[in-house]
């Protein structure tokens, strides 16, 4: 059985809004993922075909790798997009994301 091959998007587009920071790009999605319990919001990119288990996988890694004083004790991980918690599922990232989103 040959590899599977990355699928990519033709679609390229600007996110919406006054600073413009959600994209996508060759099948890259980026969107800011927003720290609230430190009022900070930093860029994140996944590939639109991932699945959304697998986008909450990553986002989790990218919290836990900041740096370790920053982070509160007790820390909850809730993962929240337009007032809906993201669970976990095989769904596609494309399915939910247009590229303009902020998740907290």
């Amino acid at each position: 059985m040959p590899p599977a091959r990355r699928a990519y998007s033709r679609r390229n587009v600007r996110g919406r809004g006054y600073a413009q920071r959600g994209y996508r790009s060759n099948g890259e999605l980026y969107f800011q993922l927003k720290r609230n319990y430190a009022h900070f919001s930093r860029q994140m990119e996944v590939n639109e075909n991932e699945s959304i288990s697998e986008l909450i996988r990553m986002m989790f890694w990218s919290i836990e790798g900041e740096d370790p004083g920053q982070l509160p004790e007790g820390l909850n991980f809730a993962f929240v997009l337009r007032r809906q918690l993201l669970s976990p599922s095989d769904d596609m990232v494309k399915t939910l994301f247009d590229g303009g989103e902020t998740v907290s």
